[in-house]
């Protein structure tokens, strides 16, 4: 008798099935009996599985093992999604939290700090008059020094901002960290 082998993907039982090839080749499995998942690995004849026993062996169950697959990935996709309502209400919160520290007077004796310090010249064309302040980053947004900030045009804040945007969610596709 071959020795037991627990199923690779969950650790639980196996049993030996058959099923066949689109070629009609026969192709003995060890089945899980829990996830129905199947394993084509272990079942030749060098380990112990007789042609015999092979033969016996019940039909693989292709049914559970896609429902069970089914069920799968219906669950990753409700995570996927439960992920990105998170991070979605994360971002918002975020942005609400942000633009009520513009409103302050600490923001605002920052952003005059910074325009006087650029000469109210645009740093990104160096031609236009500046109308607002750019944060180089958003890494330390509301304690933020001085040095990652810009004195800036409207028509150059509106490229960066779509520059950023832009590389924010081409990070998100390759699921490189977001930084803002």
């Amino acid at each position: 008798m071959p020795e037991e082998r627990p199923c690779r993907r969950c650790g639980n039982k196996t049993e030996l099935r058959l099923g066949r090839m689109s070629n009609g080749a026969r192709m003995p499995a060890l089945q899980c009996l829990t996830c129905f998942e199947y394993d084509t690995g272990y079942v030749g004849i060098k380990s112990g599985y007789s042609v015999q026993m092979q033969d016996a062996a019940p039909a693989l169950d292709v049914k559970s093992r896609d429902r069970m697959r089914e069920i799968k990935y219906a669950e990753q996709r409700k995570a996927a999604e439960e992920k990105a309502r998170v991070a979605e209400e994360e971002e918002a919160t975020w942005w609400h939290n942000y633009n009520e520290y513009t409103t302050t007077l600490i923001w605002k004796g920052k952003r005059e700090r910074v325009m006087a310090r650029d000469n109210r010249t645009c740093q990104a064309c160096l031609k236009c008059e500046a109308t607002e302040v750019h944060h180089l980053t958003y890494k330390h947004a509301g304690d933020e020094p001085l040095f990652d900030l810009v004195a800036i045009c409207y028509s150059c804040h509106q490229k960066l901002t779509q520059m950023d945007r832009n590389r924010r969610a081409k990070n998100q596709i390759y699921g490189f960290e977001k930084n803002r």
